[in-house]
C-alpha cells in the first residue's frame, strides 16, 4: 500500500500539464514500481543461492503471503536468470542516466501562458519599469541568410550598448523552439512550422516568402 500510494502521488504531478513535471512523475512512478517488483524477485533468488532460511516453521498463510509465496517459488526456481535480468536492468539504467539532458529553456517545459509566469511578468513590469524599442527590418522575403544577419545585428547592438540588456528576435525564437538557427531553406521551413502562430506574428508582418517585415524588440 505504501508503494502504491507513493506511485499515485508522483503520478499526480502530471495534473499541471507541465512537461518537466510530467516526465519526473512518470520516471519516479516507473522506478518505484520496478524497485518493488525487483524486491519480490531478487531477494528470494539470493536467498536460494545462499541457502538461507528457517526450516520447520509452520503457520497458516494469508492471501498476501500466498501471492508472495507464488512469486518466491517462481524466482527460486530460476535464481540465476532473475539475477542476470537484474544485472542487465542495472547496466541499462546506468547507461540511460548518462543520456538524460538538462533542459534549461523554460519555453520547452512551461507554457508561456502559465498563470504563474503571467503574474510574474506583470509584477516584474510594475516593480522595475523598462523601455521596449521595436526595430522593423523590411525585406523582400524571409530566408535563412536574412534571419542570420538580423540576429548578428541584434547581438552586435546588445554588446555595444550598455543600456540594452536583452533582445528578442525571430532568430532567437526559432532557436528556442527548433534548437538552432537554420542555414538552409528546408531547415527554415521546418523551423517556422514549429513556432506557435502567436509568437510568429509577433516578429513577422506579411508573408514569410513574400514581402515582409521583421520586428526586433530590445529592452533597456
Amino acid at each position: 500500500m505504501a508503494m502504491a500510494t507513493t506511485v499515485i502521488g508522483f503520478a499526480s504531478m502530471a495534473a499541471p500539464a507541465i512537461l518537466s513535471l510530467v516526465w519526473f512523475g512518470a520516471l519516479m512512478s516507473i522506478g518505484l514500481a520496478s524497485a518493488f517488483l525487483l524486491s519480490l524477485t531478487i531477494l528470494p533468488a539470493m536467498l536460494k543461492l545462499a541457502d538461507i532460511g528457517e526450516k520447520g516453521v509452520k503457520h497458516s498463510p494469508g492471501t498476501l503471503e500466498k501471492f508472495l509465496t507464488s512469486i518466491a517459488k517462481l524466482t527460486t526456481a530460476n535464481p540465476k536468470k532473475i539475477l542476470a535480468l537484474a544485472a542487465v536492468l542495472i547496466i541499462l539504467g546506468t547507461y540511460a542516466t548518462t543520456q538524460v539532458q538538462l533542459e534549461t529553456n523554460r519555453r520547452k517545459y512551461a507554457p508561456p501562458d502559465l498563470p504563474a509566469l503571467v503574474k510574474f511578468g506583470e509584477l516584474e513590469r510594475s516593480v522595475s519599469p523598462q523601455y521596449v524599442y521595436a526595430i522593423v527590418l523590411s525585406a523582400d522575403r524571409i530566408d535563412a541568410e536574412t534571419i542570420i544577419k538580423a540576429e548578428k545585428l541584434a547581438n552586435y547592438i546588445s554588446q555595444r550598448e550598455k543600456e540594452v540588456y536583452s533582445y528578442e528576435t525571430l532568430g532567437k525564437a526559432i532557436e528556442d523552439f527548433y534548437g538552432s538557427i537554420p542555414v538552409t531553406e528546408e531547415e527554415l521551413s521546418s523551423a517556422l512550422s514549429k513556432i506557435p502562430e502567436s509568437v510568429y506574428e509577433r516578429f513577422v508582418s506579411g508573408k514569410p516568402f513574400g514581402h515582409s517585415a521583421l520586428h526586433q524588440h530590445r529592452n533597456c
